[in-house]
């Protein structure tokens, strides 16, 4: 697809957008779907103490006040008040995983599978970066998730982090209450843990525990089912390549 035609993808779920740009690369012969259950927040999976408990409100309190995310501002809390809990730091590095995989063929691909897993399931579901050739593993599309909340302004701040790591092209979704962007082109291992590290750099604009736990994994995975707190599926605002 030439460059300028990636503004196509505007307006599509997330769903059918992936699907509309995984076919436009014959070379890819599958990918894989996860299913998976959105994890507790901190305060349902862990019994507080009361000590906890003040400290998870004063950071809420800042987070609602400034925009920033909850574990920076509870770690700023924490130092700011030089207390701090193992039930907190151990809380941190919770990681909930991809979840269940589903490998899906080109031809299921063309089928329409995914808008109907991201349509039907009950659980939400994300597209996994890792693609298959027909002699194995192929590469990656690169996605990112970025925290702040979708309004003129942040999209034009947003656009131009992309730019910046995702410089061969990317499309960028309202993903439900923030942002999600995926790259146009393919990108190798290497190439995609190089893209996290770099987007790092633009935290709290790039979601940096949404970077942590791609990292720990060996692919990126990205939710194209209703989800977030709008509860919504990802739709393409906007669409860049150079």
């Amino acid at each position: 697809m030439a460059s300028a035609n990636w503004q196509q993808l505007i307006g599509m779920d997330a769903a059918t957008a992936y699907r509309t740009l995984i076919l436009k690369h014959p070379e890819i012969q599958g990918v894989t779907l996860f299913q998976y259950d959105a994890p507790p927040q901190m305060q349902e999976r862990v019994p507080l103490t009361e000590v906890e408990s003040e400290l998870i409100e004063r950071a809420n309190r800042m987070r609602r006040g400034t925009g920033v995310p909850f574990w920076e501002a509870l770690f700023a809390t924490c130092s700011v008040e030089e207390l701090c809990t193992d039930s907190i730091v151990a809380a941190t590095f919770f990681h909930n995983g991809q979840g269940v995989p589903q490998n899906i063929s080109r031809q299921e691909i063309e089928d329409g599978m995914m808008e109907s897993a991201a349509r039907e399931a009950r659980r939400t579901v994300a597209l996994g970066s890792r693609l298959v050739g027909e002699e194995g593993h192929l590469g990656h599309l690169n996605f990112l998730d970025l925290h702040c909340p979708v309004s003129p302004g942040k999209h034009t701040i947003v656009h131009r982090v992309c730019r910046h790591v995702m410089a061969q092209g990317f499309i960028l979704l309202d993903s439900g209450g923030s942002y999600h962007a995926c790259s146009v082109t393919l990108v190798s291992n290497e190439d995609r843990i190089q893209t996290l590290s770099k987007a790092l750099l633009a935290s709290p604009i790039v979601d940096a525990r949404y970077v942590a736990h791609q990292l720990l994994q060996d692919s990126n995975s990205i939710r194209i089912s209703r989800g977030g707190k709008a509860g919504k599926m990802p739709i393409v605002i906007d669409a860049w390549a150079p």
